[in-house]
């Protein structure tokens, strides 16, 4: 099970452009998998896999203020993705 909740970092006097970025592209989400030895019919994974992109760590993060987490998107981070989904 995995959770991812976004909605707790919502700044709503925070008007810059990272903070209304994150607002419109990153929701709460929540998944789970139910997995089972052998035997029986189910799901089969094929494949999976991911892509680091070196050197980005401070790319996306947030800043830590009295009001709460505050999301911080560098402005490289849109190039990031043609190594994803190239045109």
């Amino acid at each position: 099970m995995a959770c991812e909740f976004c909605s707790l970092c919502y700044q709503p006097t925070d008007i810059g452009v990272g903070s209304l970025l994150s607002n419109g592209l990153f929701g709460d989400g929540i998944a789970a998998a139910v997995v089972r030895g052998q035997g029986g019919t189910g799901v089969r994974l094929e494949r999976n896999g991911s892509y680091l992109i070196p050197k980005t760590e401070e790319w996306i993060m947030y800043d830590v203020k009295a009001t709460g987490f505050h999301f911080l998107l560098d402005k490289r981070v849109p190039a990031t993705m043609e190594p994803l989904a190239p045109p």
